[in-house]
């Protein structure tokens, strides 16, 4: 008799269904998720369990367990999700064989997602991060610039501010975005992509400030896949060709940690670059794009053009977006009016 399907087997054969379709950013979320349910229920001397095991009490245990050991609510809401999805697709695929009259054990944890404070800086940091000499900076803070590393450190932090302000004037590009940017995206003075996470269209026109960034920094070679050098290093050698015969969906998956190492580069260099600065904001891949929101919405852009300018699919993406800013702008219409209105009754008494 054949062995019935159990919770994390499933989990790993769609998280391999997902590498096969190039959704690897999904797939390693299922993977983390089946590690994690799969070291909570090792506190119990299991190795696996049996889809009849999902059930409310389990997993809000196994919730409890994650936020107790310093979970955000957000990650374990992804982790959630994912085990979701795998427990009502295996419900449709296995029919009679899924062995649960667990309508939805999901129903009582928590899958939501929480609001998170987004930053953004000003249009002062943003002219200060334009007009940075990152020479000079660097020099200040006690770097050596007779050492032969020296020049390449500044070439690379002014490529990762080139990149920041490019993301920006894009419209709040992704950094996931402008890594897989092509010269076959340019027409006639306009880059038009879709948007990875969502798939939604997007066309920018190309403004003199990002043209001088795709000409200092686009690959050189015409035949390269891509615009920028930032991924693609490893499965193209500059012939447009790949350079091992590795399946596509390896190429995919090493373009992926391709993505990820120069994610991380980026975001340690941006931080250096927040110090150089002095901004209050911590720099990070995101900054740009929530700065640009807040910064057109300060400019009384309307909420649904700032939408579909960002590829939001719904207004309420962009009012997380903009709730902090919210908040900021209503505290200093306050202190405005509480100004005004004290200040005129100052004013009465003295009359």
């Amino acid at each position: 008799m054949r062995p019935a399907m159990t919770m994390l087997a499933f989990i790993g054969i769609e998280a391999g269904h997902l590498r096969a379709i190039n959704r690897i950013g999904t797939a390693q979320n299922y993977e983390s998720a089946c590690k994690s349910l799969k070291r909570y229920i090792g506190t119990y001397d299991k190795t696996d369990i049996s889809f009849a095991e999902v059930t409310p009490t389990l997993l809000l245990n196994y919730q409890e367990w994650l936020w107790r050991s310093g979970m955000t609510r957000n990650s374990s809401s992804c982790y959630m999700r994912c085990l979701r999805a795998a427990y009502n697709k295996a419900r449709r695929c296995l029919g009679s064989a899924f062995r649960t009259k667990e309508a939805d054990p999901f129903k009582y944890v928590y899958t939501g997602r929480a609001k998170t404070l987004k930053r953004a800086i000003g249009a002062s940091d943003m002219r200060r991060l334009m007009n940075l000499d990152i020479r000079q900076a660097l020099m200040k803070q006690g770097c050596d610039h007779e050492r032969r590393d020296f020049k390449k450190r500044v070439e690379r932090l002014e490529t990762t501010r080139d990149y920041f302000i490019f993301c920006f004037c894009s419209r709040g590009l992704t950094f996931v975005d402008l890594a897989h940017l092509r010269s076959s995206n340019i027409h006639d003075g306009v880059i038009s992509y879709r948007r990875r996470k969502t798939g939604q269209e997007i066309t920018v026109k190309i403004e003199p400030q990002m043209q001088e960034i795709i000409d200092r920094h686009c690959n050189k070679a015409s035949n390269d896949e891509y615009l920028f050098p930032i991924i693609g290093s490893k499965t193209h050698g500059g012939t447009g060709k790949d350079i091992s015969t590795d399946s596509l969906h390896n190429k995919s998956s090493i373009q992926y940690q391709e993505y990820r190492k120069a994610l991380s580069a980026y975001n340690r260099d941006l931080h250096i670059i927040e110090g150089m600065i002095g901004g209050h904001v911590r720099l990070t891949s995101y900054v740009s794009r929530h700065s640009w929101a807040t910064s057109a919405y300060h400019n009384n852009v309307p909420i649904g053009i700032i939408s579909k300018a960002m590829g939001h699919t719904s207004e309420i993406t962009t009012q997380i977006y903009l709730q902090s800013f919210s908040d900021n702008a209503i505290d200093r219409a306050n202190h405005t009016l509480l100004q005004n209105l004290f200040y005129e009754q100052e004013q009465t008494q003295e009359d």
